[in-house]
């Protein structure tokens, strides 16, 4: 299946064309640089950065420096993520569900504190220097290996400043054809607002061609681009007030693809991921870090009508048939439609993340869906 799925790709990569990606260094992008290609699916359009700055390999610069949210270095804990509940959708939420740092099941007249919630033991340092990230920006992010991607840090001037425990950070990877804008649509405004408030960053990647890399692990992304996601993360929690149990990912086809690679392939922090259109990825499907069964929302349409080179409704049962039977969560969300961004779920993506921070245990969701979730939403193949 994996050799198909790479003469595939290298076939699409070849009929899209393989140039060498621009790489910009410290300098205002002009209007026209470095423009993303039309969106073949839904139209979209890039907004104008408004600057490009350097992210990268430079002057070594320690992670830690004063302000940055302590991280507690610890063993990691056992997932606790518990097998799914049988297909359906069962009864109403209960009432404190989708509150994760409160058991569902906890007993009140206990008269002892709860045990702190685990946060990542492995957090990615900073490999040379951080952007300045003072403002919201398009900003070049570089790892070691000499990997750079163009990023769109949404964050509050001040979010240095917000008050403990901080806010989450959402990395979105867009569709083959899309554009960093796509976030907007497939995450939401409001969404974005609201993780910005509470001192949070919404790092909106760009995609670009590797000459250097190996195959690509969806059309569109590379195994590459993870060390560049790790460099946003630790630069973002300097810069940010980032609650280091609220790592997330989300993505649209091939960006789904790419964030359902990334619960595995970081699974060290990534708390729980959002996938329209994805499923199982390409490549390895083993994990960074096995006790942390990453859970993740899985929306996908109709069998053979939600295909764009892959049909994802395929691909998103394949993940809740193999990674199900290990203890891992998915909310399967079938919407019946076509290839796109299923609307109704949109404003429900940082819902699910925020009730899903890293290694939540209980599984809110186990003993019943929130039903202001679709009611096509269920924990189960329909």
């Amino acid at each position: 299946m994996r050799a198909a799925q790479q003469i595939l790709y290298v076939g699409l990569l070849a009929a899209i064309g393989c140039q060498s990606p621009t790489l910009w260094v410290g300098t205002a992008l002009a209007p026209d640089a470095g423009a993303a290609p039309a969106a073949a699916e839904e139209g979209l359009s890039e907004p104008q950065p408004e600057a490009a700055q350097t992210g990268g390999v430079g002057g070594q610069l320690r992670g830690g420096a004063a302000g940055d949210v302590p991280v507690r270095t610890q063993a990691a804990g056992a997932s606790g993520a518990a097998q799914p509940a049988a297909a359906g959708r069962t009864g109403n939420a209960a009432p404190d569900a989708g509150t994760p740092d409160q058991p569902l099941d906890r007993d009140e007249d206990a008269g002892t504190a709860p045990p702190e919630p685990p946060k990542p033991a492995k957090l990615p340092t900073i490999e040379g220097s951080c952007p300045d990230m003072s403002k919201p920006g398009t900003y070049m992010f570089s790892s070691a290996s000499g990997r750079s991607l163009m990023v769109d840090i949404m964050i509050a001037q001040d979010a240095k400043s917000r008050p403990a425990p901080g806010g989450p950070l959402i990395m979105y990877f867009h569709s083959l054809g899309g554009v960093s804008g796509e976030v907007t649509r497939a995450f939401g405004q409001a969404a974005i607002d609201q993780v910005i408030a509470q001192g949070g960053v919404v790092a909106s990647f760009t995609a670009s061609t590797c000459l250097r890399c190996g195959l690509a692990d969806d059309v569109v992304w590379y195994e590459e681009d993870d060390e560049v996601g790790d460099q946003v993360v630790a630069c973002s929690m300097q810069h940010a007030r980032i609650d280091p149990r609220r790592i997330h990912a989300i993505g649209f086809s091939s960006g789904a693809l790419h964030s359902m690679h990334l619960a595995l392939a970081r699974s060290s922090y990534i708390a729980s991921v959002v996938s329209f259109s994805g499923g199982r990825p390409a490549g390895s499907l083993v994990p960074e870090d096995p006790t942390n069964k990453v859970p993740a929302l899985l929306a996908y349409g109709r069998e053979g009508l939600d295909n764009a080179f892959v049909d994802f409704n395929i691909t998103s049962r394949d993940w809740y048939n193999m990674f199900a039977p290990q203890g891992y969560y998915a909310l399967l969300c079938d919407h019946q439609r076509g290839h796109a961004i299923p609307e109704e779920l949109v404003p429900h993506a940082l819902r699910f993340f925020m009730d899903h921070p890293y290694q939540v245990s209980p599984e809110p969701y186990l003993r019943t869906v929130p039903t202001t979730y679709p009611s096509f939403c269920k924990n189960g193949p329909p």
